[in-house]
């Protein structure tokens, strides 16, 4: 584990049985949407651009994740994660935000849509959701994610925030690659969205009038494996050219005295606590 990255991979971390449960059920929901119509209508997508965000909001009252997939929380595989996140962070713990991320091939995203966001070079946005039918907002659909770091997600929060990713399916060969900027934690909370420069597996991006270049790697991610890196992290999700989409859950943790940015307090789970945070905050239940 080398600390200067600031992001790990940790081979067969998942239990097989947790990861096909939560596999079979995301598969099953988006054959449902597929069959249903899961993209509004070209009319409709008129007057929609990946510029003007993210789509209908996912709540956690919505959410798959906070739904039909809640047993994950009571898994052996989330057990072990908690466990190390409390390694990691801390003992007072929580679990601040989950997330069903569904990277679409390109052969199920229509025409008209593909039109409005390819080519994927200059583009800031790689989000689906402006075009997703509302009633099927409950994960995030995604035809690509731009390079960006976590703190674009949550402007609010102190960026006290570590972030677990396991691929449900295989990450290569096409099907929406993840690749990270080793070290690029250093940057800090840059301005975002950006458009950096690559060439050859380096990537360089303007900071403080300067031009700051770093390394690109793009693990082999397997079925079972965990990813896990710091909100910091630049990183992207490549195209999917595969035939079947690309799944993964991810959950997003922080001390539980930081900030976290996060108004919607249905999404936080709290996962420990020290003596001195139950000492200290058994006023408020008394």
């Amino acid at each position: 584990m080398a600390d200067s990255k600031a992001f790990f991979i940790y081979p067969k971390f998942a239990e097989l049985s947790d990861v096909q449960k939560a596999l079979d059920q995301i598969r099953g929901y988006y054959e449902e949407t597929k069959e249903k119509g899961l993209f509004l209508s070209a009319q409709e997508c008129q007057s929609s651009s990946p510029s003007k965000g993210y789509g209908p909001k996912l709540t956690s009252k919505n959410s798959l994740s906070y739904n039909e997939l809640s047993w994950f929380f009571d898994s052996k595989t989330f057990h072990l994660l908690t466990q190390e996140m409390t390694q990691l962070l801390g003992p007072d713990l929580d679990m601040f935000m989950a997330r069903v991320l569904i990277t679409l091939p390109t052969c199920d995203i229509p025409d008209y849509i593909l039109e409005k966001i390819l080519p994927v070079e200059g583009k800031l946005h790689g989000s689906l959701g402006t075009y997703i039918k509302p009633e099927f907002a409950r994960a995030s659909f995604f035809a690509y994610n731009p390079w960006h770091n976590d703190a674009i997600d949550f402007p609010e929060s102190d960026c006290y925030l570590v972030n677990s990713l396991f691929p449900l399916t295989r990450r290569n060969n096409g099907q929406a690659p993840l690749s990270f900027v080793p070290m690029s934690q250093k940057l800090g909370k840059i301005p975002q969205p950006f458009i950096p420069t690559v060439r050859s597996k380096q990537f360089s991006v303007k900071h403080n009038d300067a031009i700051q270049t770093f390394p690109i790697e793009t693990p082999d991610v397997q079925i079972q494996d965990m990813i896990l890196w710091h909100a910091f992290v630049i990183h992207n999700v490549g195209l999917n050219t595969s035939l079947e989409p690309a799944i993964s859950l991810r959950f997003n943790f922080c001390p539980s005295y930081r900030n976290n940015g996060v108004r919607d307090v249905g999404h936080i789970r709290p996962i420990s606590r020290s003596w001195i945070s139950n000492a200290t905050e058994d006023y408020k239940n008394f």
